[in-house]
């Protein structure tokens, strides 16, 4: 999963808000499953991959944490192709639920430049 710069703090440490549906009003936070994708191409798909990091998680995991459903989404044409996309879908402004994502993520790519 990507993670913008904004979601990090000085020390490159995820802000628990980093768990949230995106785009806005979306019922999923978009992934990319592992199985189909390095790290270094979901870096890749940002629009600026410098301001990005990105984290992982296993979708075990992630189904653990209460009301949390793991979906492999693959996207087609005619937007950007993407087979490792995936959504976990449920709602995440609960506090406890970011709580949960932030005991099982692991940093992947650090974000490099500085905040």
């Amino acid at each position: 999963m990507r993670v913008h710069k904004s979601f990090l703090d000085s020390e490159g440490d995820l802000f628990p808000t980093a768990f949230r549906n995106q785009p806005k009003g979306s019922i999923g936070m978009s992934v990319d499953w592992s199985e189909y994708a390095e790290p270094i191409d979901t870096k890749n798909r940002a629009n600026k991959p410098d301001e990005n990091a990105v984290i992982k998680f296993t979708a075990g995991n992630a189904r653990n944490i209460p009301n949390q459903i793991v979906e492999h989404k693959p996207v087609s044409p005619p937007e950007i192709p993407n087979q490792a996309h995936s959504e976990v879908i449920g709602d995440k402004k609960d506090v406890e639920v970011r709580e949960r994502f932030m005991q099982i993520y692991e940093m992947e790519i650090p974000l490099i430049n500085s905040i």
